[in-house]
């Protein structure tokens, strides 16, 4: 489910101080209906809240790469805008079709929830200007709604997830260790801006040179050392399986057909000479990360499953006439980084819904075990838009789904080793 990340941040959602620039204009009508979800209308008020929410969350991390243009920027076949409102649509109809279902969870809001959310609604009302008010159609009772429908959906997931399997046995999730290095053939770009491609005779030095050290490595038993030589990085990797890994498939394979102290010959994989070496046939802590992954991967595929089971049979329509008068023509800016959020018990899935526990609740430091229902959404908002703001700064599709911490350790690694080979060539 594309819009999950949303999903998430919204449940403890950036109630702070902002700044709405621009003219005042003649403002929405809250109260217009501007989407159906089976039985329920959705006003205008709530969408609008929390499009504003997000456009506010956007502009402070990414206004000042793109500038003024952000929202008409082409993404995939729609402008940025477009790609936010329809996550901001999307997310609002998870809402209303999950509490439907809150009750077959036995997930229900406590009289000190409401109160907090009262406060929280209050809160928000107090800090912020009548302009910026009247430009995201708040109230406090569209912010209380909100808040109630983040907090159920939020609560419904943690319990639907808890019905994943969880058991992953070692052999599942095994990983090995090796360490690798390798010399680009890649075409570079020369001091004048010119693209240069090796030749033959080059690549044949390279290879060479790979050849070389693998031999040295295997006479000395000192595989950094005889990398380390010639002015190259040795990098290290964990792979089974369909794990991230920074190797590429044909090294992975061969390296996986050895046996731990052997190395791979000289093998040629995108536009590099690789030699990898195994370290360990079983790596216990990355083996352990990998069930991890494998669970949260069950559980984001249980709900994914389960809400789509809730949603198949449910009408949904939007009133675009109406939606459509929703624009982030005027800037909307988070003044202060003090965040107002609700409560729920943490979990601990490993997903990315899994909600940190540190936040600065209406002011103070109070950390008692209701108070981590979705923090740090400053940083949530961000991710959320691993996807939409990935998309604007590629202005393509990027499948990026931050999950898993190989990957992002993958990339530093394949970085550093390019910055380090480019430099030793």
């Amino acid at each position: 489910m594309k819009n999950r990340k949303l999903t998430g941040i919204i449940a403890g959602v950036m109630l702070a101080a902002m700044v709405m620039t621009g003219c005042s204009g003649k403002g929405l009508d809250g109260s217009a209906t501007v989407a159906t979800v089976g039985d329920e209308t959705i006003s205008l008020g709530v969408a609008n809240f929390l499009a504003k929410v997000q456009q506010s969350q956007m502009e402070t991390y990414y206004k000042s790469y793109f500038g003024d243009s952000m929202w008409s920027m082409d993404i995939g076949g729609m402008t940025y805008e477009e790609s936010v409102k329809n996550s901001v649509m999307d997310t609002l109809k998870e809402y209303y079709i999950v509490r439907d279902h809150a009750a077959d969870y036995g997930v229900t809001l406590s009289d000190e929830d409401e109160q907090k959310i009262a406060d929280t609604a209050a809160a928000f009302m107090a800090d912020n200007s009548a302009l910026t008010i009247k430009q995201m159609t708040a109230s406090e009772d569209v912010v209380k709604e909100l808040l109630e429908l983040a907090t159920i959906r939020t609560r419904v997931y943690n319990a639907v997830i808890a019905e994943a399997d969880t058991n992953v046995s070692d052999e599942e999730a095994a990983q090995k260790k090796a360490e690798y290095f390798y010399i680009s053939v890649a075409d570079y770009t020369n001091d004048d801006g010119e693209t240069v491609s090796y030749t033959d005779e080059e690549k044949a030095e390279k290879k060479q040179q790979a050849q070389d050290i693998l031999d040295q490595a295997k006479e000395s038993g000192n595989f950094e050392e005889a990398i380390t030589a010639q002015d190259l990085t040795m990098s290290t990797t964990t792979f089974g399986g369909d794990a991230t890994t920074a190797l590429p498939d044909a090294v992975k394979e061969a390296a996986d057909a050895l046996a731990e102290g052997e190395y791979t010959d000289v093998i040629e994989a995108n536009n590099s000479y690789y030699v990898a070496h195994l370290i360990s046939e079983f790596d216990q802590e990355a083996t352990d990360s990998r069930k991890a992954e494998i669970v949260s991967k069950r559980q984001t595929e249980h709900y994914d499953e389960t809400y789509e089971n809730w949603s198949v049979d449910v009408n949904f329509s939007v009133n675009e006439k109406v939606w459509k008068k929703v624009t982030f023509d005027a800037p909307l800016t988070i003044t202060t980084n003090q965040t107002v959020d609700l409560s729920t018990e943490q979990t601990t899935d490993g997903s990315d819904e899994a909600e940190a526990a540190d936040e600065t609740t209406a002011g103070d430091e109070s950390t008692d075990s209701t108070d981590a229902e979705a923090a740090d959404t400053t940083d949530g908002a961000a991710a959320e838009n691993a996807d939409t703001g990935a998309d604007a700064e590629n202005a393509a599709e990027t499948g990026a789904d931050a999950g898993a911490a190989d990957s992002a350790a993958a990339a530093d690694e394949t970085a550093a080793d390019n910055a380090d080979n480019a430099e030793a060539e």
